[in-house]
Order: C-alpha cells, then structure tokens, then sequence
C-alpha cells in the first residue's frame, strides 16, 4: 500500500491535473477538488479551458480561456479566483481547470493572451471603453483598468491596429513586435465652443473653471467630450447648467442658438414677501407661466402663505393642488413636493373645518378628500429631509386619524371610528414629540389630543359592544 501510495503521489507530480467547475460566484470558482485529491497549494495558478465564440458568436471553439489562482483550500472543494479571461469568453459549470505539472510553466510563461493597455498621453491614466480594431475587424474594449485581453492569435506582427475612444484622437499603428502587453497613448482631440447669452453679461464656466463673460469675442479651447458649462452670476437671473457632448471642432452657441437664462421669480416672490408685500408676492406667482421651472415651487408658496399667513384653507388647497396635479409630482417621481401633498391635505380639513356648521355635504366631501390625500402621502415621508419627516410624518399620521373621526361625527358610521382608532394607535406609536425640537409648539397638545381620542374611541366601542 506504501508503495502504491508513493507511486500515486509521483503521478499527479507528472501530469497536469485537472479540476471541474462545479459554482461560479462572480469572479469566484468552486472547483470539485482539494488538498486530500492533489497536494495543491493557496497561489497555485490554473488556466481554464472552455468555449469561446468567434467575434460574430455564429461559432464556438474549446481552448484555453484565461487564468485562475487557488484562494481557499478544503479537503475535498477548493475556492478559485478568475485573474484574466479572453474577449468575448465565460467561465460556465463544468468547465477544466488545468494545473501545469511544475510551477515553471506557469500562467506568466505559457499564457497565451496579450495584454493591449490604453492611457492617456499626457495625465497617463488608464482609459476605458476604447474600442481596438485590427484589419480582420473589432477585437475588443478596454475595461476600468485600461486593459484588454486578447489571444495571442488574433495579432501579427505588422499588423495594423487601430483604437477608437470618444473625446481622443484616433490612434492608429503597426505592431512592429508582438510582447505580452502592448500599451497604446491616446491623445485629448479639442473643441472649441462660442457662447452668447439672453441677457448678455453672464459668467461663463467649463468643468468649474472660469472663461469669462458672454459674449465670447474668440473660440473657447477644450478637451472633446464630456463638459460641465455653468453659465450664470447675472443679478435676477437663475444659473444656466448642462452637461455637453463635444466633438472636435466648434460648438456655436450664438445668435439663434444663444442660451436664454430664466428670470430667478422665486428670489423676486421672497424678496416681496420678506418686506411684507404679500398681495404683491401673490400676483406674481399668478403670473408665472406654467412652462417655467419656477412654476411648481411658486404654487407651493403660494399655498404656505395662504394656509399660515392669510389663513384662507381653501385657496390654499387651491394652490398645493396645482403642484400635486402635475404628472411627476403627482406619482411621487418627482419627491421635491412630498410637503406640498400633506399641506394639501391640512389645508383641505381647515376648509372642512370651516364648513361644518352651513354645509355638511360639503364639509364631509372634504374630510374624505382630505384623507385621501393624507393617505396616498404618507408613504412617502421617508424621502424628504430627516427634520421635514418627522413633523411631516407627525402631521400627516394625525390628521389622517382625525379625518376618520370627523368623518364618523357626522355620519355617526361605526366603521369609521373603527378605523378613526386604529389610526391614532398608529400615531401614538411615533415617538413623543419634543417642542423644542420640533420647532412646533401645537405638537404636544396634538400628541395629547389623539391621547384623548383613542381614549374616547375605546369607551364608545366598548359600550355598543357590551350592548349587543
């Protein structure tokens, strides 16, 4: 058996040793062997055999498809890590992994892939998504790390090699020597941009660099591709941003195509109130076209100043309604306007509120809108800024629990103070609100209110019950 034993021993020193994929787990391989099957060690490389499909994927051939190393090391199972696969080639179950049979002939020496690497000429970083072209066609993009992997096959010498990457020059040569990595310089192309602006006069910036102000008297120099243009610093006027693509040549940004800066109203409307001109303030939020960026953000104004200052519920709804009406604020794509869904709700029970005692009908058609509001908002508290949530989340549980108890005064419903009481057990749940920090001072008398109506609710279910 000793001898036997040896003899084995002295055959997997010999030949390669071969090993199956059995998982993959991203880059990581469980292998259907370990250190009682092979004397195989952490670090020890592999090449991996499988199928790899020509650059149309119409064929498949099975050759060596990259390289693996030995992380993690069991009895039976043993973990590998993928260093390099071939373009266009994936690591599947069942596919070979080959150990070579000394550690001589290891990956670095009988690896049969190239390295091709592309850096930029003058930072020399490594440069991402280019595209490399030999005569026979496309061969691959290079990934984060500047590189790609290629057979060693698919390049000869004198060869013509040509790689393609937005925002550089195309670089072009003929591979004069075939080495294990070939590294390719790109150079930046330039563009040139002429800006005008509606009203002229406005600081122009590329990439948070100054330029200077509009108009341009002479083509602005950049690098091609991706630009970040600010054009703004005009007193009254909101900042212009994009994000530009350009090509080489010249991007003219002049006469027809001369960017027109909106008026800032938002500042005008603040400015007005803050002076105490709030009728003022008003008629210029009504002036403001749909179609202008301020629109949305004026209306919610509009709305606070109607609802905590002229104490008018029902113009405030009004207002909170044209902001919740849009389309993206409407389906909570858009959660700038979160706020102006719960202050609708608010504002539609003061309306309620108000109408309690000349028009019933009515005042209970607001209730229910009301809740109706409060309720499709909720869920969606958790977006906004931490201090905004938890007043708003306060707020908003609140007044929907005591939408369901107006509701159920005036119907005299019992499913409704049915749910009027789950509702203020859902709130009572939030945490006690501090005044001080809330910066609310109605809160903890708001605390204590539901206090008193789950209270109340519990003693008039339980009497019908104990009546049945």
């Amino acid at each position: 058996a000793h001898i036997v034993g040896k003899l084995s021993n002295s055959l997997k020193k010999v030949f390669p040793y071969e090993l199956a994929v059995k998982k993959i787990s991203g880059k990581v391989l469980t292998l259907n062997g370990g250190s009682t099957t092979h004397p195989l060690k952490k670090g020890s490389e592999f090449a991996i055999f499988g199928k790899q499909p020509d650059r149309f994927g119409k064929s498949y051939k099975f050759t060596r498809i990259g390289t693996a190393v030995v992380t993690l090391l069991h009895s039976k199972e043993a973990k590998a890590k993928i260093l390099n696969l071939v373009p266009r080639a994936t690591v599947a179950v069942g596919d070979l992994l080959v150990l070579s049979k000394n550690k001589k002939q290891t990956a670095s020496n009988e690896d049969p892939s190239i390295a091709l690497k592309v850096v930029d000429l003058e930072e020399k970083k490594p440069v991402s998504q280019a595209n490399l072209y030999t005569d026979e066609g496309w061969i691959g993009s290079t990934n984060a790390q500047g590189l790609v992997m290629i057979d060693k096959d698919q390049l000869k010498k004198d060869m013509s090699l040509k790689v393609i990457r937005h925002g550089y020059k195309e670089f072009q040569t003929t591979l004069a020597d075939i080495t294990p990595q070939i590294t390719f310089q790109l150079e930046k192309s330039k563009a040139f941009l002429m800006i005008d602006t509606i009203p002229s006069g406005a600081g122009i910036y590329l990439d948070n660099r100054y330029i200077g102000k509009s108009p341009t008297r002479s083509p602005i120099e950049t690098q091609s591709g991706f630009v970040k243009l600010r054009v703004g610093d005009l007193n009254g006027y909101k900042d212009y941003h994009q994000v530009l693509d350009l090509d080489q040549g010249t991007l003219d940004l002049r006469d027809a195509r001369a960017i027109s800066l909106e008026k800032d109203l938002i500042k005008e409307i603040e400015l007005l109130s803050n002076q105490g001109e709030i009728d003022r303030a008003l008629e210029k939020i009504n002036e403001i076209p749909e179609d202008h960026t301020d629109y949305l953000l004026a209306h919610h104004k509009a709305g606070m100043i109607y609802l905590n200052i002229k104490r008018q519920p029902a113009k405030a709804a009004e207002h909170f309604g044209k902001v919740t009406s849009e389309k993206e604020v409407s389906s909570f794509r858009d959660k700038r306007f979160i706020a102006s869904h719960i202050n609708e709700g608010l504002a539609l029970f003061e309306t309620a509120e108000n109408l309690v005692n000349e028009n019933k009908e009515l005042a209970l058609a607001h209730y229910q809108k009301s809740q109706e509001v409060l309720a499709k908002a909720s869920p969606f508290v958790r977006f906004m800024r931490p201090e905004e949530a938890r007043l708003s989340q306060h707020r908003s549980s609140y007044y929907l629990a005591l939408t369901y108890q107006k509701m159920y005064e005036l119907t005299g419903n019992q499913d409704l103070l049915i749910t009027a009481r789950q509702n203020f057990r859902n709130y009572l749940r939030l945490k006690r609100p501090d005044s001080e920090d809330l910066g609310e001072s109605d809160l903890l008398s708001q605390y204590d209110n539901a206090q008193i109506y789950l209270k109340q609710a519990n003693q008039k279910l339980d009497s019908q019950r104990d009546s049945l």
